[in-house]
C-alpha cells in the first residue's frame, strides 16, 4: 500500500479547509526500480516458479539480497526445503530474531554462499527471521548485536534470501534487498456479508 496522497484533494477542498492548508514537501531518497514480469503466469505450482526465479537471480544477476513473497507457512517451508536441498549445505549458522509485536509470522532467511568457481552447488547457511507476538514488550535486545555482526561478516560472501508472507510488505524494512520475487497471491479471510 502506498502512502502517497493527492495533495489537491485537501488543498482545494473548501469543505475540509475553508482556507487552504500549507503544503510541506519533504524530499526523500528515491532509488531506480525496474519491474519485470514473466511472460507466462504459473497458475498452479507458483512455489516452483518462485524457486526457479530465485535460482535464476542467484546465478545470473549481481549481488544483493532476494526477498520472496508467498502466501503462508506451508509454501514458505516448501520453498526453503527446496532451496536448502538444491543450493545449500543446510547448516544452521545464525539465529537473527526480528520481532514485530503486531503480527505472528514465521519467515525464513538464509545466506547462499557465493563460489568463485563454476560449481553449480552453492553453500546455503540459514538464519530464522521471525515476527512473533510474545506479550513481552520489555525491549530486551540482548544478543542482537552479535547476530548483526555475524550477519555483516557473512553478507559480502553470501546472498541473503528471505522468504516471507505479505506481512513483511508493510511491517519490516529489510536493508540490502535488491530483488523481490512476488508470487502474486495472498490469502485473505472473507466473511459472509
Amino acid at each position: 500500500m502506498s502512502a502517497t496522497l493527492r495533495v489537491e484533494d485537501f488543498t482545494e477542498n473548501k469543505t475540509l479547509f475553508p482556507s487552504p492548508p500549507p503544503v510541506i514537501k519533504v524530499e526523500a531518497r528515491q532509488y531506480p526500480v525496474t519491474v519485470h514480469f514473466n511472460k507466462h503466469t504459473e497458475m498452479n505450482d507458483y512455489v516452483q516458479a518462485a524457486y526457479q526465479k530465485v535460482v535464476k537471480i542467484h546465478r545470473k544477476l549481481p549481488e544483493g539480497a532476494i526477498l520472496v513473497f508467498l502466501t503462508g507457512q506451508r509454501e514458505i517451508l516448501q520453498l526453503v526445503r527446496q532451496l536448502r536441498r538444491n543450493l545449500g549445505s543446510g547448516k544452521k549458522k545464525n539465529k537473527a530474531p526480528a520481532t514485530n509485536s503486531r503480527n505472528r509470522v514465521q519467515d525464513e532467511a538464509w545466506y547462499i554462499r557465493e563460489h568463485d568457481d563454476d560449481d553449480d552447488q552453492a553453500d546455503l547457511d540459514d538464519a530464522d527471521v521471525y515476527g512473533e507476538e510474545t506479550g513481552d514488550d520489555s525491549g530486551d535486545d540482548s544478543g542482537d548485536e552479535e547476530g548483526e555482526e555475524e550477519g555483516e561478516d557473512l553478507f559480502p560472501y553470501h546472498r541473503l534470501v528471505i522468504v516471507a508472507t505479505n506481512v513483511a510488505e508493510t511491517s519490516l524494512t529489510l536493508p540490502g534487498v535488491r530483488y523481490v520475487v512476488d508470487a502474486g497471491r495472498t490469502k485473505e479471510r472473507v466473511r459472509p456479508p
